[in-house]
């Protein structure tokens, strides 16, 4: 374990130019967030990680094996290092495109105008997003107890790709809405450096809702917060900030993940039990189950959460087998094939890259699939430099996609749905290519879906408006 930890230590390096940005009050871009979620991932989590949280045991043992991974990761961490600061010195630097993230972010907040009765539309979304996760909770109970490939199956019987494709719409769509509603609030708090009870009570259901859903969500959700408010005051930026956003991140870690875990495990613990009852009497038994079994539920959520969190540098390392021959392409096409909707490409394969990974490293569970790992399964060693050029096509690509449906639709709004795909590109260290291809595909419908609601939803208020000012006018006269 010393080799390894000294190893991701000397790995770590590169995450201290991001950092410089921020105590020198710059402005951050894409690559600064992929460096520091790769080093989190790569290398903090290995240096505090023990033993005991590899499942790969000959790993911890085989020190030319950890040579070879750390290798690897070096050249994509460095290679990445240099990219970054030729970008960030370069005259790209100074675009507001989505790649310069936070120049983005505050040329975005001076092009849109939230209204005060956006808080109807994000209370409606707040309600509808209990309501799915009420759902997404029992149907979650029912194949809690099945394996990961039964549980594939399941899901591949009981859902038809149409109705796939419509389910992720509408969560990328509620993500629009979620992440719109934190925009409101940070324009506002700019603006008059306060904010409605109203609004907080908001703000608290859908940060909740966020980590009940998903820890990687919930995480995603402040720091997309801190981003946007990192943006605005930049220049008023000081230590005394970072301590408290240190401090809060310490909470989240220390109390709030271990209450949710064993809140998680009170769902494997009732299982099928809770498909009979309604979200508020679960919710009430889950609270009863944490109450009751805090000590014991923690201990073995911990562990859980241990194993879970080496996932990342595991499947890595399963990519470095001596029968694990590169492919050159053929995952590729896989993971483009099954992105292409059915009505496009009628004949394609259901079987994408993720599958096929899964079967050449000979695993019957989730791989914890990785843009860099995909990358040294389909090239080989030349995948630590083809992964950095994939990262950068698929910046380019939503760069591309958001601004030809913002300039051509006349929805300056929707530049907010390629803002979130791409900050979650760069943040998201554990995603199929699969995931990232299928996004893209599925753009211009949520873009369009999003611009007509956007316009209906307008159309509606000004209706009300034009209402409510006839009926002043006629009881004025």
């Amino acid at each position: 374990m010393i080799t390894l930890k000294i190893l991701a230590f000397l790995a770590i390096i590169p995450v201290w130019y991001p950092l410089n940005k921020i105590l020198c009050r710059r402005d951050l871009n894409a690559f600064d967030l992929l460096t520091v979620f790769s080093s989190l991932y790569y290398c903090i989590i290995p240096i505090t990680s023990s033993s005991s949280d590899y499942e790969l045991t000959y790993f911890i043992e085989d020190v030319g094996l950890q040579f070879d991974v750390y290798f690897f990761y070096s050249v994509y961490a460095y290679t990445l290092l240099i990219l970054n600061i030729i970008w960030s010195n370069s005259t790209y630097s100074k675009i507001p495109n989505l790649i310069n993230l936070t120049l983005f972010i505050r040329a975005f907040s001076r092009t849109i105008q939230i209204p005060h009765s956006a808080l109807l539309l994000f209370s409606i979304f707040l309600v509808i997003g209990w309501i799915d996760y009420g759902l997404t909770l029992k149907a979650t109970a029912a194949t809690i107890n099945l394996s990961y490939n039964d549980f594939r199956e399941a899901s591949q019987q009981n859902v038809s790709y149409e109705s796939g494709i419509f389910k992720s719409i509408f969560k990328s769509f509620f993500q629009f809405i979620n992440t719109l509603f934190f925009f409101y609030l940070l324009i506002k708090w700019k603006e008059a450096g306060k904010l409605l009870k109203s609004e907080y009570f908001l703000l608290a259901g859908y940060i909740l809702l966020s980590f009940l859903g998903s820890r990687t969500r919930a995480l995603g959700d402040l720091l997309f917060l801190a981003i946007v408010y990192y943006s605005f005051f930049k220049l008023t930026f000081s230590w005394g900030k970072v301590i408290v956003g240190c401090c809060v991140l310490l909470v989240i870690i220390s109390v709030v993940f271990p209450v949710v875990n064993i809140y998680r495990s009170g769902v494997r613990h009732y299982g099928s039990e809770l498909e009979q009852k309604s979200l508020f009497e679960n919710l009430s038994l889950m609270i009863e189950y944490v109450d009751s079994q805090y000590d014991a539920a923690n201990s073995t959520a911990a562990d859980a959460v241990g194993s879970r969190s080496t996932a990342v540098i595991q499947s890595l390392v399963r990519a470095f087998q001596p029968n694990v021959d590169a492919e050159y392409g053929s995952l590729t096409a896989s993971a483009i094939s099954i992105s292409i909707p059915r009505f496009i490409y009628p004949e394609k394969s259901l079987t994408g890259s993720q599958i096929l990974i899964e079967r050449k490293l000979g695993v019957s569970t989730d791989t914890a699939d990785t843009i860099l790992m995909f990358s040294k399964v389909e090239w080989g060693y030349y995948g630590a430099l083809i992964c950095l050029l994939m990262y950068w096509i698929l910046f380019k690509v939503w760069d591309v996609i958001t601004a030809f449906f913002t300039i051509n639709f006349r929805c300056p709004i929707i530049a907010l749905y390629g803002l979130v795909s791409v900050f979650s590109l760069s943040q998201y260290i554990e995603i199929s290519m699969d995931k990232c291809i299928a996004n893209i595909f599925q753009a211009p419908i949520a873009m369009i879906v999003i611009c007509i609601f956007i316009r209906v939803w307008d159309a509606i208020v000004r209706a009300l408006s034009i209402k409510n000012r006839f009926r002043l006018s006629t009881s004025n006269q």
